[in-house]
């Protein structure tokens, strides 16, 4: 004989109920988390962080919902991961060793969209000026 089975009937009734909300909650918040954390802003914040963690170790990036706001606009813009990579690349090159400008080494900087094709552009100049011969040139474009 289980535990539930010698319940009442009442008290069996509201744990149904609250399991029901919990649940409900639950779903809700795994999605809300998916939201957040999954897709490409995701993968773009973890790609800042792991970048900025080469230059101070405690270093965090977090995906704020206005974050991957930023973000998903240059998505909608045609940028792809390829792009993104190439722009914090190119800054952290940039600025990680002046204090002074390391400080803006975030995606609200980054990608603001009076910002990103700037930065888009100096990355692509970065990389024809630096690369003899090479087919990745276009990785960025």
């Amino acid at each position: 004989m289980t535990l539930f089975s010698q319940l009442t009937p009442e008290v069996k009734e509201l744990i149904q109920e609250y399991s029901e909300l919990i649940n409900n909650h639950l779903d809700e918040w795994i999605k809300n988390e998916l939201r957040i954390k999954g897709g490409l802003a995701g993968d773009v914040c973890r790609y800042l962080q792991q970048k900025k963690k080469e230059l101070n170790p405690r270093s965090t990036v977090k995906l704020t919902p206005d974050r991957k706001r930023i973000i998903d606009a240059q998505v909608r813009q045609g940028y792809g991961m390829k792009q993104f990579k190439g722009v914090v690349d190119h800054l952290v090159k940039k600025w990680g060793d002046d204090p002074n400008f390391r400080q803006y080494l975030t995606p609200e900087t980054i990608f603001r969209k009076s910002n990103f094709q700037k930065y888009l552009e100096e990355a692509r100049e970065n990389i024809q000026e630096f690369l003899v011969t090479t087919t990745n040139v276009n990785e960025y474009r």
